[in-house]
């Protein structure tokens, strides 16, 4: 079985790139990165990370699910994606929402709750992973939209009864940070070669590799331009 190549350390950079504020208030930021492909027929294929950061916030942030918008285009329908689970990048074997809470992803509007409050410490970022098992008859070159909205998000103060709203996190330039994207459906790929491994990590489907790099090339992107800022900043 595949594994991932990436660990959950270098997949926690894609969150909340922005430089860190004062700390004065409960805060929490959503930002949502989206696959670019995924192959037909794969289990557990990894569709989006979800990054959910404290690094602001005054205290510790807790969640009970996580709300998305799906679309489907160019031939695929809800019938091509089901047992879509969340789970935490860093102890990726172990899904947040099993049971009959591991559900199937429908045309607009989803909400997967979680098994337990997940909570956020402040100062700190944590990285969901969403994977769905993607139907061997799902047509080549369709697609999954998918977004999330950070305000929908059940969000209180760990331990507490105060209300959070979250709200999109921002990029390494101060603007808004992705919050959407779509996956494009690719063929069957038999690797020829054997695939570098990770211990501990699940197989999510043959495409999952290419996808964990590119989405960790693109934190690595945002992370070197929050580097050069610092450097001109205190050069000045």
């Amino acid at each position: 079985m595949k594994k991932h190549i990436a660990a959950g350390a270098v997949l926690a950079m894609l969150a909340s790139t922005g430089i860190a504020a004062a700390q004065t208030s409960p805060s929490l930021t959503v930002n949502m990165y989206v696959s670019p492909r995924v192959e037909r027929g794969a289990q557990d294929a990894l569709l989006a990370l979800v990054s959910l950061s404290a690094r602001n916030s005054s205290s510790s942030v807790q969640i009970s699910s996580v709300p998305l918008t799906a679309t489907f285009g160019n031939g695929t329908t809800v019938s091509h994606l089901s047992d879509c689970r969340v789970r935490d990048v860093n102890a990726f074997s172990t899904a947040l929402n099993n049971g009959g809470n591991a559900v199937g992803i429908v045309a607009g509007a989803n909400t997967i709750p979680l098994d337990n409050a997940l909570q956020v410490n402040a100062s700190t970022t944590r990285t969901l992973a969403l994977t769905c098992d993607v139907s061997a008859s799902a047509p080549i070159g369709g697609t999954f939209g998918l977004s999330t909205t950070p305000g929908a998000f059940p969000a209180s103060v760990a331990g507490g009864t105060t209300s959070v709203t979250p709200t999109i996190g921002n990029d390494a330039n101060g603007q808004a940070g992705p919050v959407s994207g779509t996956v494009q459906i690719v063929a069957d790929v038999t690797p020829t070669t054997p695939t570098p491994t990770v211990p501990g990590v699940p197989n999510t489907g043959s495409d999952t590799t290419q996808n964990l790099i590119l989405l960790a090339m693109a934190g690595l992107v945002a992370l070197g331009g929050i580097l050069l800022a610092r450097r001109i900043a205190s050069a000045g």
